[in-house]
């Protein structure tokens, strides 16, 4: 039995580490401590929950508005609003998100889809008739979101990853496209555009625009 104490309390020590890393805002390690956590005792009943603020963590470290609170435990009722998530880039995405709710979706890449240069992104993604973009779809409770969009794996992706936040309205769906704009010359990094997310149907009458 002292056996067993000991080690439950080596399991409750890290969980506490991490939780009071990511209070510190240390959310490199939080997500290090946390990650660890969840894969070495998937059995424990806080495994999710560690995932979820290892999730958050990540987002926070590029996005620090994402780290003021932790992920709720217990994920709220009520109505859901549609998140379309297009992906209009020549690379796999890995989009992480936080707020009422946390996870992870991966879009597969876009077959034919090239980069686009700055100017042009805003006009042209994700608007080629006759394309069809990779998809996912989120179902979404209202309130504040925090999303980090993980492009590809490859010399350029933390150049091209970049971070975003929204508030999701009851009685709206959103839409979302994600693209990678040029490298500019001699190496220099250009900036990553934010990704919108924008409300598609009003409250007020199904199909009109807002």
């Amino acid at each position: 039995k002292l056996r067993a104490d000991a080690d439950r309390g080596v399991v409750d020590g890290v969980y506490a580490c991490g939780v009071d890393q990511f209070e510190d805002e240390k959310f490199g390690a939080a997500r290090t401590t946390l990650t660890g956590f969840a894969r070495a005792y998937r059995s424990d009943g806080r495994a999710g929950q560690a995932r979820d603020i290892a999730i958050a963590a990540e987002i926070a470290d590029d996005r620090p508005a994402a780290g003021k609170r932790l992920p709720p435990s217990k994920r709220p009722g009520g109505a859901r609003m549609e998140l379309v998530i297009s992906n209009d880039a020549p690379n796999t995405v890995e989009v992480l998100y936080t707020g009422p709710v946390t996870g992870t979706v991966t879009l597969r890449a876009c077959a034919g889809c090239e980069r686009y240069s700055a100017s042009e992104g805003p006009r042209r993604a994700c608007k080629a008739s006759g394309r069809s973009y990779p998809k996912a779809r989120l179902q979404l409770p209202a309130g504040e979101y925090h999303f980090l969009y993980k492009h590809g794996t490859g010399a350029t992706s933390r150049v091209d990853s970049y971070s975003s936040g929204t508030r999701v309205q009851p009685g709206y769906t959103y839409t979302s496209c994600t693209y990678v704009i040029e490298r500019g010359p001699f190496g220099l990094d250009l900036p990553q555009l934010p990704d919108p997310i924008q409300p598609v149907v009003s409250p007020w009458g199904a199909g009109s625009s807002r």
